[in-house]
């Protein structure tokens, strides 16, 4: 999927291209579904994946974010409080946003404070996690799928080391690490003082058993507007080109594109109908695949089909929108079903 991606953004900078060197008339607008990596952010997206609940050296770097209004702001004062102006910062610096000494993460102990800087002796071997096995693997070309335990003996299959040399840090220090959901949430005034304990899903109801969700971490970060409306990779490069970049609606595969989901049902009904003995051998196999997706197949009258099918259904969402009735899938098929008639 990340392979998926990198083409999308390749098609949408040459598309505009091309069509400004012929005639300068065009706005250009990009329609994406919701698969599996079309929501894929920036490297340093303000976004919960891979966040820990607390200061992490191993946690991913994100990029800082400016308090534009009190929406940004919880209930709960504290003297070093952001105000709305102010711009924060993700990992610990030597200053806070007050230009004072940072006095380091709230869920370390006085003593760990004291350690502002890290103490690096030499370098030990660890473990690579999966992204970097990946990584290795995509070097090489091969298929980068699958679990950490299938890309390890991957690796090992193909003579790549499954460790890697890291920095031996002696002693953690909190400068230039992550801060953490908690340490986030705290500087905002998310963080109730009488509230006993936090954790990253929150606390159970002695009563009842269910979560509780103003203890959940997690709950209340993805609440913040900065993280709620981070834009996804796509967004940003296509803002970039100066082009429109919207998605379809999520769980709705009937109105993405021009049929496009459509058009794979039929394909892989029709591959499913072939005989196993053409899905043996490579060669044989990309080539009833090749037949799958082409015109023997995906005829040009299936195709404005599947796309009229789609379109019915747009219509309908839209309709039923607009008059304020119910959307579920059966006042769609009826929708559909009187349009038709």
């Amino acid at each position: 999927y990340a392979n998926q991606i990198e083409i999308s953004i390749r098609h949408m900078t040459h598309v505009p291209n091309t069509r400004d060197a012929l005639v300068r008339e065009y706005d250009y607008a990009f329609g994406f579904d919701w698969s599996n990596g079309h929501d894929r952010k920036k490297p340093d997206a303000l976004d919960i994946k891979d966040m820990r609940s607390g200061p992490s050296p191993n946690a991913r770097h994100m990029r800082e974010s400016k308090i534009e209004s009190e929406e940004y702001l919880g209930p709960h004062d504290h003297d070093l409080k952001l105000r709305v102006g102010d711009v924060q910062k993700m990992q610990f610096e030597d200053k806070n946003h007050l230009g004072q000494e940072q006095r380091g993460p709230l869920l370390w102990s006085e003593e760990q404070r004291q350690n502002r800087i890290s103490v690096i002796e030499g370098k030990t071997l660890v473990d690579k996690n999966k992204e970097d096995m990946k990584t290795d693997l995509a070097n090489r070309q091969m298929f980068t799928a699958g679990t950490a335990k299938q890309l390890k003996e991957r690796c090992l299959a193909a003579g790549i080391s499954f460790q890697k040399e890291v920095d031996h840090v002696a002693v953690q220090g909190f400068i230039g690490i992550a801060k953490g959901m908690y340490e986030i949430l705290w500087e905002r005034g998310f963080i109730d003082p009488n509230v006993e304990k936090y954790t990253i899903d929150g606390i159970k109801d002695p009563n009842t058993g269910q979560l509780l969700k103003e203890t959940s971490l997690k709950h209340l970060i993805q609440q913040l507007p900065d993280f709620e409306n981070e834009k996804t990779l796509l967004h940003y490069h296509g803002e970039k080109l100066g082009c429109i970049v919207f998605n379809s609606p999520k769980c709705t595969p009937e109105v993405a594109g021009e049929g496009i989901e459509y058009d794979w049902g039929v394909s892989k009904l029709w591959y499913r109908t072939q005989d196993i003995k053409l899905k043996k051998k490579k060669t044989e196999f990309k080539k009833l695949v090749s037949r799958a997706v082409g015109n023997e197949v995906l005829s040009l009258r299936m195709v404005r089909d599947n796309a009229r099918r789609a379109r019915e259904h747009m219509i309908s969402y839209y309709k039923l929108e607009k008059s304020g009735d119910s959307t579920l899938p059966s006042d769609v098929k009826r929708m559909v079903a009187t349009r038709k008639s």
